[in-house]
């Protein structure tokens, strides 16, 4: 009887002692509560303010994904002025003079309107293509000029634009084809007298003097004060 006293009392010691270890444990570390979560309007609410968030990172994302392409960088800008001015700018490739008068170049020499030109009247556009081939013979670019005088004549002929045919043949010692336009300068306008007097000068450098002579007595028949064809006839027509 006295074991069974001694082996209970024991057993309600070791009892009595873990609960006051587990109480005590209760108070030094108290457990963390869950996380509330939200309800209701202020739920709604939480949602609302954080959706534009989440769509202004997406499209920044997305913006620093994109990569912009070749084409979509757009034609590079010329880097030398338009062909109007005079004095003229540095001279330019073919396709760059092309592209700053409104035009496209064809492989021979020629050149295609652009659709702005359309607004343009028949003899506006002509004169603003003899105007691009007159900067092109300044700066020496004599058969890129003649790809505007050649568009030009289709829409109609004209003394000055067979002037300027001439002398871009003039100047590259094409003689021949010089002499064929200034004659046909001479025929749409045949008082001018410069124009004789011109004709005049490209037959003597091909040594058809007696035709270098009929043109510059022409020329003084209706211009007597012009110099250079009076030296001319002096020095080369004598009775001819």
């Amino acid at each position: 009887g006295t074991q069974r006293k001694k082996l209970l009392l024991a057993v309600g010691g070791v009892i009595i002692g873990l609960m006051l270890v587990v109480g005590l444990a209760a108070l030094l570390w108290p457990p963390s509560s869950p996380p509330q979560t939200s309800s209701g309007k202020g739920a709604s609410t939480s949602t609302q303010e954080r959706a534009p968030l989440a769509r202004a990172r997406a499209s920044d994302a997305g913006s620093r994904r994109v990569r912009p392409t070749p084409a979509d960088a757009g034609p590079r800008r010329a880097s030398s002025p338009g062909q109007d001015a005079d004095p003229g700018p540095p001279l330019l490739s073919q396709k760059t003079d092309a592209a700053l008068a409104g035009t496209s170049t064809t492989s021979d020499g020629a050149s295609e309107s652009d659709p702005g030109e359309e607004s343009l009247t028949p003899k506006e556009r002509r004169n603003r293509l003899m105007a691009k081939a007159y900067r092109l013979i300044r700066r020496g670019r004599y058969a890129e000029s003649r790809g505007y005088l050649t568009r030009a004549l289709k829409m109609d002929d004209s003394p000055r634009l067979r002037r300027y045919f001439s002398r871009s043949y003039e100047k590259v010692g094409k003689f021949w084809p010089a002499i064929y336009h200034m004659k046909k300068a001479v025929r749409l306008s045949p008082r001018n007298a410069r124009q004789h007097a011109k004709l005049g000068f490209l037959y003597l450098r091909v040594g058809q003097y007696g035709n270098a002579c009929r043109s510059l007595r022409r020329a003084l028949r209706f211009k007597p004060g012009l110099r250079s064809a009076r030296r001319q006839v002096e020095k080369h027509c004598g009775n001819k």
